[in-house]
């Protein structure tokens, strides 16, 4: 009989020291914080900010792991923001504000770009901070101003089209090259404005066929001898006419007047720098 008490209260023993810390910890308070739903560990920061909406959560998820991707691989931080409009105030000062304002930026320099997306007043702004932007280029000389404005261009078309996971994307993966170009090479890509070199191009082809037309015109005048007379007198043989009288008489006038259109230009884009900040904005 004793031995069976024995091996009972054995078994008790056993089953006791199985339970887990775990179960003790949630009775005794200790370490309620975790079973609270709380946690110490620190969410994923946020490169994809959506204030309007526009993207799925799938489709946030994916931008904001590209874009913090890049930042930590290249010590820039990368930002995307959509919201409605810009407040009244103007692309630099909407931009600079919300930069400060929200402590963005990676290092001392607080390096950074940032694209922003005001969707119901139709603009667009790519506004870096950090070492070098002060000299128009965004840090270090990573993205030139005619870079940016390419970019932004881009990014426009995409947007004007009403596809803002596609333009964001179009951000991320230019910026993304800009800054792989720059530690391969130690300098800035280059953007080829295509439009300007064509224009170039045409404009050298026109002078060239202007003066290849001067040089065969003086060729040809100068092979011509007969030159033409300057009073019909010189075509009459002498002794053969005589003019009895002459006058002459002014019979009417007539003036055409054609208005030349003024000239009008588009939503271009614009930069600015300063305040370590270096930007481009534009409508789409």
């Amino acid at each position: 009989m004793k031995k069976t008490i024995k091996a009972v209260l054995l078994s008790f023993a056993l089953c006791i020291a199985l339970i887990p810390p775990a179960a003790w910890a949630g009775s005794s308070g200790i370490g309620a914080n975790l079973s609270s739903g709380s946690s110490t560990v620190q969410d994923e920061p946020a490169y994809c900010l959506d204030e309007y909406g526009v993207f799925t959560s799938d489709q946030k998820a994916s931008l904001n792991q590209q874009a913090a991707s890049l930042s930590d691989q290249y010590g820039i931080g990368v930002y995307i923001l959509f919201t409605d409009d810009l407040n009244g105030m103007s692309a630099q000062t909407f931009s600079e504000g919300y930069y400060n304002s929200k402590g963005l930026g990676l290092g001392d320099d607080k390096n950074g770009i940032i694209l922003i997306v005001a969707v119901n007043s139709r603009d667009w702004i790519i506004v870096g901070h950090g070492t070098g932007a002060n000299d128009t280029e965004f840090p270090g000389g990573r993205l030139t101003d005619s870079r940016r404005e390419a970019i932004g261009k881009r990014v426009a078309e995409e947007l004007g089209a009403g596809d803002w996971y596609g333009g964001a994307s179009t951000y991320v993966r230019d910026i993304g090259e800009t800054f792989a170009y720059y530690e391969k090479n130690g300098k800035a890509m280059v953007e080829m404005d295509w439009g300007r070199v064509l224009g170039a191009v045409g404009i050298a082809i026109v002078v060239a066929l202007i003066v290849a037309f001067g040089v065969v015109k003086a060729n040809v005048n100068a092979m011509k001898t007969a030159r033409a007379k300057s009073e019909a007198g010189d075509y009459v043989q002498r002794e053969t006419f005589h003019l009895a009288s002459s006058s002459d008489h002014f019979v009417s006038t007539h003036t055409t007047v054609v208005r030349r259109p003024k000239s009008s230009s588009g939503g271009g884009g614009s930069s600015w720098s300063g305040g370590g900040f270096s930007g481009s904005s534009g409508k789409f």
